[in-house]
Order: C-alpha cells, then structure tokens, then sequence
C-alpha cells in the first residue's frame, strides 16, 4: 500500500473519531449511551428467561443484541452528516470511494459496540450471576468483532437507501427490530419458519448460533461461514446504494442523496 494511500485511510479514520467524539463526547457516552446498552441487554435477558425458559440462552442473545445499537441505528448519523451539511459532493469527488470513506468513518461506532459488549457481559452478568458465562464469551471476542463488521456492513447499507428518504432512524430501527424477532435472541428459532427465514439473512443470527454451539461443544464453522457470506451481501447493498446515489447526483446536477 502506498504511503499516500495509506495517509487517506488514517486521515479519514481520524476525521471519522473526531466527528462522533464531537457528537457523542466520552462523558455522553459514559454516562447515557453505555448505561443504555447494559440496561437493555438486562431488559432482554429478564424478559427472555421466561419466554425462553433458561438464562444462559436469553443472556448470550441480549449480549450480542447489544452490538446493534450503534452498528444498526446510530451509525446512519455517519452519511447522514455530508447530506446535513451538504458535502457529499467533496466525497463523490474525491479520489476514494464512497463507500470506503463510510466505512472507514465508521470504525468509532464499531469501537462503541465492543465496549457495550464487554460493559453489558460484565455488569449484566453480575447481577443475574452469571459471570463464568459472560468470561466465555468475552473470550470469543474475535466473533463479535465479526458480527459487528456484518451489523456495520448491514447499518451502512441500511443507511445508504434511507437518507434520501429522511427516514434514517426509522429504517435502523426496523432492522434492530427485525434482528430481535427473527434472530433467535431471546426466543429460540423454529417456531415461525418464515421468520426464521428471514433471520438468516439478517447479521448476526448466525454468528450468535455459532457462539451457542461453541459453548455447547457442537459444530460451529459452518454458522460463522454463514455470518461471513451474509456479512458480504449487506456489503454489497452498501456499495450498490453509494453507488446509486453519486449516478443521481450526477444525473441530476445535486447531491442531496435524492
């Protein structure tokens, strides 16, 4: 990799860390946003010990449900920034793509997601006494780092169709949504066969049935390859909606993501 290439991508990653800090500065985030993440993963285990019948499976789903708060919702605020302030157009022109400034922009969101998972694994784990889980988990740490990418692949895909709509919020949301009904979160999968089909599709359903089978000692490469493939189709919808918006804006003389 170029020395000038490899200066775009950290100036990039810079101005991405100085933008969310801008919004969402630590003390924000320590005191709102990181105590939301642990109170909702402590909310979905309650509720998912009585519809699922056991803790351990309702405190592993609630754990990894975490990731989608950032990754799913809040990392639309990463386009919808140019399209506020109006610069996307210095994007389009710029000598990276699109895309990749996105993506790059988006790595605070994916370092918020990691420190909910640990923050949600260890207090959540405390109060409902189930520590020795949360530490095997903590300890499979690579694969949350992955289902994070795929929710980021997924989040910025999401994103990408919604801004020109001005419904960014409503559309993570409904993929948040989406992910709890039909990822096998809290209630185990198979008793809607078309959710469940609609969960394989979705991220991080099949990386939370490969940390299951993990722990349980059952096969589990096959649900992460699955976590992948998944992970790079939602990259592909990323690309194909920059994509689709620097045409209009060429088309049309505008880059208002319309």
């Amino acid at each position: 990799m170029s020395s000038d290439r490899l200066w775009r991508y950290r100036e990039t990653v810079r101005i991405g860390f100085l933008d969310q800090r801008t919004a969402n500065p630590w003390r924000v985030s320590a005191t709102t946003t990181w105590p939301r993440a642990v109170l909702q993963c402590y909310f979905f285990v309650l509720l998912g010990s009585s519809v699922a019948g056991t803790r351990a499976f309702a405190f592993e789903g609630s754990v990894v449900l975490v990731l989608t708060l950032p990754t799913s919702i809040s990392i639309s605020a990463v386009p919808m920034t140019d399209k506020w302030m109006g610069t996307f157009y210095r994007i389009r022109l710029g000598r990276m793509p699109a895309v990749t400034v996105m993506a790059l922009r988006s790595l605070p969101w994916l370092a918020d997601a990691l420190v909910m998972v640990v923050l949600s694994a260890l207090v959540v784990g405390a109060l409902t006494s189930q520590m020795s889980l949360a530490f095997r988990l903590l300890a499979l740490s690579p694969l949350f780092l992955l289902m994070a990418l795929t929710n980021v692949a997924a989040g910025l895909a999401v994103a990408s169709f919604a801004v020109g709509r001005n419904a960014d919020v409503v559309l993570g949301n409904a993929l948040m949504y989406l992910i709890i009904a039909a990822g096998g979160i809290v209630v185990p999968p198979g008793r809607l066969p078309w959710l469940d089909d609609i969960g394989s599709v979705l991220p991080l359903r099949n990386g939370l049935m490969a940390i299951r089978a993990i722990i349980s000692g059952r096969p589990w490469a096959a649900h992460l390859l699955a976590e992948c493939v998944v992970g790079c189709a939602w990259a592909v919808l990323a690309i194909a909606g920059y994509s689709y918006h620097i045409v209009q804006a060429r088309r049309k003389g505008l880059d208002a993501f319309a």
